[in-house]
């Protein structure tokens, strides 16, 4: 008896048992079978057993790849219907993880949209429990788990990249909408283990900058205008605003919401103190990922020209 390949990765094809019955065996009937039982490490509970006809002397069972999803050392056992014949075969099969490698834009804007990830591995068919891509912030050394995407498919369409089979993931621009540090990791359906991690990906705010036809706040007549540039993603304005205070207090004296299709905002001019020295305005958003209000960018003005 045989048993090929003599070596796997997880996952990585079928696996077949040649057997080769002696001249003097006569049991052949197309109404007996041979039963082929697999072991994990558990050799007390059978972990899959394939059935084939007993109906000649050379005969292959095929196992499918499903079966070697994780790492250990697999055992077989044979049996013959209406017989005796019963035992574990002397070979048996170890399997090791296989190479997982994550490749991703090490670079990218906030709200934007993202490039892709690319999951490379020789696997030949998809696990019983779904493996997983998890997208953590790094902050400090606490890892925040931002989303999860799992692994539906082998692989995307024609392949051009070389060796192996390449799976490619989007993520929605809001997905990555506060500046800092990301990484993905690939874990695995059974016992959450992670098998590989990608680069840190460092992100950085965008566009979100303010300015002013005027250098400074008076003369100001009705209102006084502030433009803002927002962001590419159009799904996360409902915390956006552009928020006006006093240069020396932290207190807001008024804030404005950040609308689809417009880009200014205007505070009335009876909201400006004569005797207060300078201004500013803040862009500022709400991160999905620490729940804080944060502040993307600033412009400050001066009340009044020099030497008035």
């Amino acid at each position: 008896m045989d048993i090929s390949p003599a070596s796997l990765d997880v996952l990585g094809g079928n696996v077949t048992l040649y057997f080769d019955f002696p001249s003097n065996f006569s049991g052949f009937s197309s109404s007996r079978t041979l039963s082929v039982l697999v072991y994990d490490d558990n050799t007390s509970k059978t972990r899959h057993i394939e059935n084939v006809v007993l109906d000649r002397r050379e005969i292959s069972v095929i196992l499918p790849c499903e079966i070697f999803d994780h790492p250990v050392v697999y055992s077989f056992k044979y049996r013959v219907s209406d017989s005796r014949f019963e035992a574990f075969i002397s070979q048996t099969l170890t399997l090791k993880w296989g190479e997982i490698r994550l490749e991703t834009p090490t670079n990218h804007t906030a709200l934007t949209r993202f490039g892709s990830l690319w999951i490379r591995h020789n696997r030949k068919c998809l696990p019983k429990y779904r493996d997983e891509v998890n997208l953590y912030y790094i902050k400090g050394h606490e890892k925040i788990f931002v989303t999860r995407k799992y692994i539906r498919k082998l692989s995307n369409g024609r392949q051009r990249k070389p060796e192996g089979s390449w799976i490619r993931m989007g993520f929605r621009c809001e997905v990555f909408d506060t500046q800092g540090i990301y990484h993905f990791e690939y874990q695995t359906g059974f016992k959450n283990l992670t098998l590989a991690k990608s680069e840190s990906i460092h992100v950085y705010w965008g566009q979100q900058t303010l300015s002013t036809p005027t250098s400074t706040i008076f003369p100001c007549t009705n209102a006084f205008m502030i433009s803002y540039a927002q962001p590419r993603c159009r799904n996360v304005r409902t915390h956006d605003a552009i928020v006006m205070g006093d240069i020396y207090s932290e207190k807001t004296i008024a804030q404005k919401p950040v609308e689809n299709d417009h880009n200014v905002a205007f505070f009335p001019c009876a909201l400006f103190k004569d005797y207060v020295k300078e201004y500013c305005f803040y862009y500022v958003t709400k991160s999905s990922v620490t729940k804080k209000t944060l502040k993307v960018s600033s412009l400050c003005l001066p009340s009044h020209p020099p030497g008035k």
